[in-house]
């Protein structure tokens, strides 16, 4: 009888210890709830980013509150009070890991993740090593890591110019408020230099602004569209305002302007940029250091339309249109 009770005491002791592993893998593992990735976005034309990102993530197998949770309270006001105080909620949210989307996400949440163990995984951001950001690709050091951009504002000027040698002058606007289009015309003096262009830099601060003066552009003028958030909600009447001017448009803002009537597009897929991010999440949530996961480079997309060359009278020629990854017609 004695003998019985002690096997059966044995079993369950057992089985307690058992459970007890089997709940402390389970708390341990990388796809429990605990995994709280903070999102910090402020930029509309960015929004694709999030979206493939997200789509990254389910392929991984991470399932929003199941296994992950998204801390988003969606699109910040573009001032660095409001992505200041987004960025606090994040870390008192104790994230595991924040996505920054756009550059001045990225320069808050760096500033304000120092001294703490909270990642950060940056995307479309330029030249994070020249700019202090990380100390170098391969090794980051500190708690970011992420996707910088692959792309030149030079390459887009030599599209412009192999589309019509004619061209002498660039017109570029943008808005001293918004930091991440001020980040973006640096050093485009030196570049339009070196192709012997001669560069407007025009500082607006609507859309309105840029459309009068689209219609004051002469012929052998091609306008490049960098980031600025500000000009977004005017994106269509300035299409149109350059088409009508019969001016060539191309934009590094966002592949939605080929789609809407711009010549070209030239910088990254921003869908497939954020699935690209998903994948560095996913190694920080499985316990990696930022600061030892190398940045990697954002793949190129040159979009054109071609229904807006023929509105322009331009012929695109062929090693572009066997470059580009979308062609409207």
């Amino acid at each position: 009888m004695f003998a019985l009770i002690k096997t059966q005491i044995r079993r369950m002791s057992a089985m307690v210890f058992i459970s007890i592993v089997l709940a402390a893998c389970t708390s341990a593992s990388p796809s429990q709830p605990s995994n709280l990735v903070g999102i910090l976005h402020y930029n509309t034309a960015l929004a694709p980013i999030l979206d493939g990102f997200k789509t990254g993530m389910a392929d991984l197998h991470y399932i929003d509150g199941k296994n992950v949770t998204y801390v988003d309270d969606g699109q910040v006001a573009n001032d660095p009070q409001s992505i200041q105080m987004e960025v606090n909620k994040l870390l008192a949210a104790k994230v595991s890991v924040i996505l920054t989307i756009g550059e001045p996400t990225t320069l808050a949440a760096n500033t304000a993740v120092k001294g703490t163990k909270t990642a950060v995984v940056f995307t479309a951001f330029s030249d994070p090593v020249t700019r202090g950001l990380v100390q170098s690709v391969s090794h980051p050091g500190g708690n970011m890591t992420g996707i910088q951009r692959g792309t030149t504002v030079s390459q887009t000027l030599e599209m412009f110019q192999s589309i019509n040698p004619k061209i002498t002058k660039i017109y570029v606007p943008y808005n001293p408020a918004d930091a991440v289009s001020v980040t973006q015309v640096q050093g485009l003096v030196d570049i339009a230099k070196t192709l012997n262009l001669d560069l407007s830099l025009a500082e607006v601060k609507t859309p309105d602004e840029v459309v009068t003066a689209i219609k004051s552009l002469s012929k052998d003028t091609a306008i490049l569209l960098v980031g600025v958030p500000s000009l977004n909600a005017g994106k269509d009447a300035i299409l149109q305002a350059a088409i009508a001017q019969g001016i060539m448009l191309g934009s590094s803002s966002a592949q939605s302007y080929a789609q809407a009537g711009a010549l070209l597009y030239f910088d990254s897929d921003f869908t497939a940029l954020g699935k690209q991010a998903a994948g560095l999440v996913d190694k920080i949530l499985q316990g990696g250091n930022p600061g030892d996961i190398p940045i990697e480079t954002a793949e190129t997309y040159l979009a054109i339309n071609l229904k807006t060359a023929q509105t322009l009278g331009l012929t695109i020629p062929g090693n572009l249109l066997q470059q580009a990854n979308s062609i409207i017609r």
